[in-house]
C-alpha cells in the first residue's frame, strides 16, 4: 500500500532521523529570547509537534501548521489538550486567521518546496508575520543532500519495523521512496511505502530569494549556530520581516 508523505513515517519520525531535538529547541529558544522575539509563534511544518509543545511549555502562544493530518494527529496526542491551534495546510499557500511575531519551518521543511514554488512560499509565511517579526530556516543543505543522501540506500531492522530508504538525485532534488514493514498484533508484518522530494537551496539563492519578498536575512548559519561552511550538513537562517 502507498501512501501519502508521513502516512506510516509519522509514527517513526523522531526514530529514524535521530534529530537532537533537546540540543535543537535549546538553541532556538535562546535565539528568540536574544532577538527580541514576542510570544506569539507559528511553527510551520510542526511534524509530530515536539518543537511546539517545548516553546508552549515556555510560556510561548503557538499555532502548528502541517500538510500531513497524521502528523497533526501526533501533534495532538502529544500535546495532551495544551491550548495550540492546529491547522492542516500547505506552506505554500498559508491561510491564517491572524499574524505573529515569529515563524519558523524547521526540519528540512523547507527543502519540500518545489524551487517554483519558492517566492510564493515566502511571500505567503511574510503574510503570516507582522512587520519587524523573525523568521528562521532550518534545512539540509545542498551539501548533504548532494553527498549523504543522494544515490544511497539507508535501513533498519528492528523488532516492530524494518524500513528501506532508497535516495536518487535529479537535477534539483533528492527523491526519496521508503518502504516500511510494520509489525501487526498477530506477528505478521504490513508494507507500506511512501515517497519524498526534497529540493537543493543554497545560502545565496535562499538570502536573495528572502530579501526580496519581504524579509531581510541577519544571520546565515549551520546546525545551531554554528558557522556555516561548504561542507556543512545543515543551512540555517534568520530573517526579519520588513
Amino acid at each position: 500500500m502507498k501512501g501519502s508523505a508521513y502516512s506510516a513515517l509519522a509514527s517513526y519520525y523522531t526514530r529514524i532521523t535521530g534529530k537532537d531535538y533537546e540540543k535543537a529547541q535549546a538553541y532556538l529558544l535562546a535565539q528568540l529570547k536574544a532577538r527580541g522575539a514576542g510570544l506569539k509563534g507559528l511553527d510551520i511544518g510542526c511534524g509530530t509537534g515536539q518543537t511546539l509543545l517545548c516553546l508552549i511549555s515556555e510560556g510561548y502562544r503557538m499555532t502548528g501548521v502541517d500538510i500531513s493530518q497524521e502528523m497533526l494527529e501526533k501533534a495532538s496526542a502529544l500535546l495532551q489538550g495544551k491550548k495550540a491551534p492546529l491547522f492542516q495546510q500547505d506552506m505554500t499557500a498559508l491561510r491564517l486567521p491572524e499574524t505573529y511575531d515569529f515563524a519558523y519551518v524547521l526540519t528540512d521543511g523547507f527543502n519540500y518546496v518545489p524551487p517554483e514554488k519558492a517566492e510564493k512560499t515566502v511571500r505567503a509565511i511574510a503574510k503570516a508575520v507582522k512587520k519587524g517579526g523573525l523568521l528562521y530556516l532550518d534545512l539540509s543543505s545542498e551539501y548533504k543532500l548532494k553527498t549523504v543522501l543522494a544515490n544511497n540506500v539507508f535501513a533498519e531492522d528492528g523488532e516492530d519495523f524494518t524500513y528501506l530508504w532508497f535516495n536518487r538525485q535529479t537535477e534539483k532534488s533528492v527523491e526519496m521512496d521508503l518502504s516500511f514493514f510494520i509489525k501487526r498484533k498477530d506477528g505478521a508484518y504490513e508494507k507500506s511505502e511512501e515517497s519524498h522530494t526534497q529540493y537543493f537551496y543554497s545560502a545565496e539563492a535562499l538570502t536573495e530569494l528572502l530579501n526580496k519578498n519581504g524579509f531581510t536575512v541577519t544571520d546565515v548559519c549551520g546546525e545551531n549556530g554554528a558557522p556555516y561552511t561548504k561542507e556543512s550538513h545543515r543551512l540555517s537562517i534568520w530573517a526579519k520581516r520588513d
